[in-house]
């Protein structure tokens, strides 16, 4: 680290050491960072190798699908409302009333009207090799689902694909790399810590698990940059970034 001068006032500052990373968009533009979040959902092991942290980042793609069932003669909930207020002489009921598991197909309650089947799995591959592989998925949640609800709508045209990032033990990968390789990508090794989060690995559970890993993450990203215990300000001809160290708060 090399101290300058400050032309302005004389203040001794620290020019910044080099970024760790360098982030080159698809429309061609690129910036350094000394930190780094990947959340790219099923891509985010292909981007992590790029940097030398392939080996962070087990996840594979498991595709899957859901399908929203609904009442075939639904009622509108100012109906539903009208005639809980007139005292319930016809049947109120929701098409589904609380959250049900049958042979590892999960259904939950969309709306009084509604419901929706998940938790199909299929290891094909990534997104667009995987186009085309056939699936039995949506044949499958139709059957579930007209057996489960035969007042509603299944149908396998229905059924909407998606691909999760899954992790070997079915555990959120969420945190901080310690080390990342410079003979795998373009990372650095920075010895303890390296600036490079991981926020993937959420599987099947990822509406139910994500704000609250995303809220982890946030924290150790926090909690790094305090610990580095550097700010940041602009030299006097706005034309470089320095790095200046800290005034020391307890003897202050």
């Amino acid at each position: 680290k090399e101290e300058t001068e400050n032309d302005n006032g004389g203040q001794r500052q620290r020019l910044s050491p080099s970024p760790r990373f360098r982030v080159t968009a698809s429309d061609g533009s690129s910036g350094d960072y000394d930190y780094l979040i990947l959340a790219a959902g099923v891509y985010t092991p292909l981007l992590a190798r790029q940097v030398g942290a392939g080996g962070a980042c087990p996840t594979y793609p498991l595709r899957g699908y859901s399908l929203t069932v609904v009442r075939s003669d639904p009622k509108s909930e100012e109906e539903l409302r009208q005639l809980e207020t007139k005292g319930g002489k016809e049947s109120i009921t929701n098409l589904l009333n609380r959250p049900i598991s049958i042979d590892n197909i999960y259904c939950s309650s969309v709306s009084p009207n509604s419901a929706r089947l998940a938790g199909f799995g299929e290891l094909c591959g990534y997104p667009e090799p995987a186009r085309t592989v056939e699936s039995v998925g949506p044949r499958v949640l139709a059957r579930y689902g007209r057996t489960i609800f035969p007042d509603g709508n299944a149908r396998e045209e229905n059924a909407l694909q998606c691909f999760r990032p899954m992790s070997p033990d079915d555990l959120p990968i969420a945190g901080e790399v310690l080390s990342v390789s410079s003979g795998e990508g373009t990372g650095t090794g920075t010895g303890e810590g390296s600036g490079l989060f991981l926020h993937t690995g959420h599987g099947t559970m990822g509406w139910t698990l994500s704000l609250a890993t995303a809220e982890c993450v946030a924290q150790a990203v926090c909690d790094r940059v305090v610990s580095d215990d550097r700010t940041t300000c602009t030299s006097s001809d706005d034309s470089k970034v320095v790095q200046a160290k800290k005034e020391d708060e307890d003897a202050a």
